[in-house]
């Protein structure tokens, strides 16, 4: 059904998005960098993303869960801004964050 398909695809991106913070690939090092934030805050974000994952198949859980997972999205865009990146670095936040908030309202209209 749709909340499933919404839950895997959150899924598998947040968790590709987490591992390259917590194994510091060099994109995500640089990205970190220009927000003007070290190593540890890199790794304690993957780290919430991966419960705010597995949250996502919690049932009491799960709206949450894909509310954090906007706020991490909202974050990354003011990030962007303050770091003044061009718009195509903008993209994948802007599109988890719009499948974070559909997920929220499906599971909001699911209850």
């Amino acid at each position: 059904d749709t909340i499933n398909t919404m839950r895997i695809i959150l899924s598998l991106a947040f968790i590709v998005a987490a591992l390259m913070k917590i194994f510091g690939a060099k994109p995500t090092k640089k990205l970190f960098a220009d927000f003007k934030l070290n190593r540890a805050a890199m790794v304690l974000i993957g780290m919430i993303e991966i419960l705010l994952v597995a949250a996502l198949y919690i049932q009491n859980l799960s709206f949450y869960a894909s509310i954090g997972l906007a706020y991490i999205c909202t974050s990354a865009l003011f990030r962007h801004i303050k770091a003044n990146h061009p718009l195509i670095k903008y993209i994948p936040a802007v599109v988890l964050l719009i499948l974070s908030m559909i997920t929220a309202v499906l599971l909001l209209n699911l209850n």
